[in-house]
């Protein structure tokens, strides 16, 4: 009987080659995965550090502080030193300009290039590519802040103030609802304009519509009295409200009454809220003013409004923008990248 042989070929060191070039390929992952999150990172504490730094130099300008290019300089250093959990960024550069400041930064580390961050793993891609350099890796973050008086925005409380009752100088006072005091002023065309506040026209809840200057609001009640419009029934919370600053839009003209009455819009002032007097604002329709404040009511309980004062405020709420006037004493800082 004929029997078929096979010659075995010799497959010794091929197990070893398999293994060798799976190595290379699990250390390239491994090498991928460590450097890209070490990156990432290092790229993320820059980002919080440039985007800290440039607001901090915009709120100093804002404020009326130093504003010079040296004050700019060792912000920047400072705040993107300090979001660095190495403590140590490089500052590019601080750049100011009218209303704007833009903060770049790069990594560093001890005896290192500027902007760049060693590779762990990355000489051992250059096993598959000699010719090539994996040691470092350029990382770098930028922010730019602006500052200025407040353009558009959608104020905290759906209430628009009348332009005569502004006054930086003043105490506590109370700001009637519109029509309901003898604040007056005229306009540029010599139309009367009626002082205290006008409550906006509201989204459904108990917030005003987008408003930017120019723009001409309708209030959100078919009242232009006291009372508030329905949506912020429960929304007059003492421990919520009292003592809180909120910006919001004053008018420089009015007309109508009712679901037909109109204000257009001039700026934004910042108000220091510290007390009301509201119906049908639940569960606190009246709120007084601390003791000590210097507050005098008269005890006429029949007079409604807002009890407060105007400020001087630099504001970074979410939802303002820049490109207003700042004649009302309220700024807003904002990141615009």
């Amino acid at each position: 009987m004929w029997r078929l042989s096979v010659e075995k070929k010799d497959e010794h060191g091929l197990t070893a080659v398999i293994v060798a070039i799976l190595m290379v390929v699990l250390l390239g992952t491994v090498a991928l995965v460590v450097d890209v999150g070490r990156l990432y990172a290092e790229k993320a504490q820059l980002q919080n550090g440039a985007d800290a730094a440039a607001l901090a130099i915009a709120t100093d300008c804002a404020q009326g502080n130093e504003c010079s290019q040296a004050v700019a300089d060792s912000t920047a250093v400072q705040f993107s030193n300090d979001n660095a959990n190495d403590g140590t960024a490089h500052l590019i550069e601080a750049t100011l300009s009218s209303g704007t400041v833009r903060v770049n930064v790069g990594a560093q580390v001890s005896d290192g290039n500027a902007n760049e961050l060693p590779l762990f793993f990355g000489p051992i891609f250059e096993l598959l590519d000699p010719a090539s350099s994996f040691d470092n890796a350029t990382v770098v973050a930028g922010a730019t802040s602006q500052w200025g008086g407040p353009y558009s925005g959608v104020p905290y409380l759906p209430v628009g103030f009348g332009q005569c009752e502004f006054d930086l100088t003043g105490g506590l006072k109370m700001i009637q609802t519109h029509g309901g005091n003898d604040c007056s002023a005229r306009n540029p065309s010599g139309a009367h304009l009626p002082g205290g506040f006008g409550w906006l026209k509201t989204d459904g809840t108990c917030s005003a519509i987008l408003i930017k200057i120019s723009d001409t609001e309708f209030i959100g009640d078919s009242s232009s009295g006291a009372p508030p419009p329905s949506s912020c029934s429960g929304f007059f919370d003492k421990d919520e409200l009292q003592g809180k600053t909120v910006v919001l839009p004053i008018f420089a003209n009015a007309s109508g009454a009712g679901d037909e009455g109109k204000f257009t819009i001039k700026g934004w002032a910042a108000f220091e809220l510290w007390g009301w007097n509201l119906p049908s604002a639940t569960p606190d329709a009246k709120v007084d003013p601390p003791t000590g404040m210097g507050y005098v009511s008269g005890g006429n309980n029949s007079k409604k409004g807002l009890i407060g004062r105007f400020i001087e405020y630099v504001s970074s709420e979410d939802g303002l923008t820049t490109g207003g006037t700042d004649e009302f004493g309220a700024t807003v800082v904002q990141l615009s990248d």
